[in-house]
């Protein structure tokens, strides 16, 4: 049996992104390199400095001082696969330019084309000259319509987060394309395929469709997936890194627009019967063998915990394609969204191993 991986690489300093084309053997478990493609040696880095979030600029612009981590292009849900074409997104560096930017390589013809955005990156709230790992942009393709869309830049930002409010009215932010835009010629691959806002930007503060503005508050880590009817899914952490929560939703390529979020557990849990501190949880949502799966671990807001951040394993599956209804745990018990008590779906926890 055979199969084909993609992955991505980078090198750091001058930050080089690779497209990798691995060929994986299954019954001998062998792994050949087919081909690499350089798609820029301008990536986005921060090779400066562990900073404080109120530090000053360092006054350098050749050293991007970081907040969290240093790495932020080739990151995350940045790499996708449509017809014959992979769409990467990433940064452009250095720490004045912080450009977003779009490259689809035709694996047919060998070319690349790159769109670049008006949006830069604007670091660790709202302060540029920090940079913010967790600001990654994700990118999916709905092969309904043909549609592109990113989601970028954002660590549970709101009117009010920052505090100063400089973010107020660009907390959320998501462009989407025309349709068929994804498999446009080369030369048609350009900016001007995506939607502007009204004041003649390509960003926008909400996904069109009936979900309220207050449900795109205080989001990180956007991630797309598909399911096998070809619709396109997105999820999000709404909250913090001990009380957060998984949100997901569809897009209804038919009329261009997304559904209502569905949660999959709930902000503040404690506040429930029985459950005695709030949690968060780090993992993945993806539709694999005909169902919407799900994994993590849970990062408890309880600070006598004997694992400092997250621990255990949890597992859960929908055999409803679209997540509304159908969870159920790892020995097939069903349960209701949303998910106050996260040891309904517990696989092991190693504190009591």
């Amino acid at each position: 049996m055979k199969k084909n991986y993609l992955h991505t690489i980078f090198n750091t300093k001058l930050l080089q992104l690779y497209l990798l084309f691995l060929f994986v053997t299954v019954s001998h478990a062998q792994v050949v390199l087919e081909s690499e493609i350089k798609i820029t040696d301008l990536g986005l880095h921060f090779n400066g400095s562990k900073i404080g979030g109120s530090d000053p600029d360092n006054g350098n612009p050749e050293a991007y001082d970081f907040f969290f981590g240093r790495n932020i292009s080739a990151h995350g849900d940045a790499v996708k696969t449509y017809k014959e074409y992979v769409f990467m997104t990433w940064y452009r560096g250095g720490k004045l330019d912080r450009h977003m930017m779009l490259s689809r390589y035709n694996t047919i013809t060998g070319t690349l084309a790159t769109i670049e955005f008006p949006h830069r990156h604007t670091g660790f709230q709202n302060r540029w000259w920090i940079g913010e790992s967790h600001n990654t942009i994700a990118v999916g393709i709905s092969p309904l319509d043909g549609t592109i869309h990113l989601l970028y830049d954002m660590h549970a930002y709101s009117p009010t987060k920052p505090s100063d409010g400089s973010l107020a009215q660009d907390y959320f932010r998501y462009s989407y394309s025309i349709k068929d835009a994804a498999s446009l010629p080369d030369d048609e691959f350009t900016l001007d395929k995506f939607v502007k806002n009204s004041n003649g930007g390509y960003k926008h503060l909400r996904m069109p469709g009936v979900a309220p503005q207050s449900e795109f508050l205080a989001l990180t880590y956007p991630k797309f997936f598909q399911n096998d009817l070809g619709d396109l899914l997105m999820f999000m952490r709404e909250g913090g890194n001990n009380n957060g929560m998984y949100k997901f939703i569809k897009y209804d390529a038919n009329t261009g627009t997304w559904g209502n979020f569905i949660d999959f557990n709930s902000l503040n849990a404690r506040r429930q019967p029985g459950i005695e501190h709030n949690w968060g949880l780090y993992g993945d949502i993806k539709y694999v063998n005909g169902k919407i799966r799900i994994g993590f671990q849970r990062r408890l807001a309880d600070n006598n915990d004997k694992y400092m951040y997250q621990n255990g394993v949890y597992y859960a599956y929908s055999d409803d394609q679209t997540g509304a209804t159908e969870w159920k745990n790892h020995r097939g018990e069903p349960f209701s969204l949303p998910l106050f008590d996260a040891d309904k779906i517990k696989v092991m926890n190693p504190e009591i191993m």
